[in-house]
């Protein structure tokens, strides 16, 4: 599939669509484009989520928990280049690195888990945008506010880059940054 430029080959998750890929491609005059639309018609859904909130959301958690956690194969996540990759554990958000909580994992793997589970057929990618440490009540989160602001920027760059996703639901994990604020 052409993305930002370069040919990228989304995995899928079927043995099928994968042999009749291969297949296709090895031919010395394949039409790509459209063995792509054979192997994409086997997919029903093109599923997008956006992440965002703070600390919980990007997975900076007190353990180290990712030890054996995985998403499952195929799901996807926009990268910080805003091309579509493999998701890792934790996802990169948009934000601040942290590599000290490199072994930590946010709430999308198991969301990614149970979702597949319930949707098959379904390519699945996130778009993380959380930032740890981040509320409303520091003017970071509500309409107009930076991370508001570029948070929409991406998600518009997200859809007019993958044009056959639907954003299928926003999760949010916002918390102890606003928990003092009355407001």
């Amino acid at each position: 599939e052409r993305l930002n430029g370069s040919w990228q080959i989304m995995k899928l998750d079927t043995a099928t669509s994968i042999a009749t890929w291969a297949e296709v491609a090895a031919h010395p005059h394949a039409n790509l484009a459209a063995a792509w639309e054979n192997v994409r018609a086997l997919f029903t859904n093109f599923d997008a989520f956006l992440l965002w909130g703070q600390s919980n959301m990007a997975g900076w958690t007190d353990e180290d928990v990712a030890d054996g956690y995985a998403h499952p194969e195929g799901v996807l996540q926009y990268d910080q280049t805003n091309s579509l990759v493999d998701a890792t554990v934790p996802l990169k958000h948009f934000y601040r690195a942290h590599p000290e909580f490199s072994n930590h994992m946010g709430m999308d793997v198991q969301f990614s888990i149970d979702y597949l589970q319930k949707n098959p057929n379904t390519v699945l990618a996130f778009i993380p945008c959380a930032d740890g440490g981040t509320g409303f009540a520091a003017n970071q989160w509500g309409i107009g506010n930076p991370l508001y602001n570029d948070t929409i920027t991406r998600v518009n760059q997200f859809f007019t880059d993958n044009p056959n996703y639907q954003l299928k639901g926003i999760i949010g994990s916002q918390g102890e940054s606003d928990l003092n604020n009355a407001n």
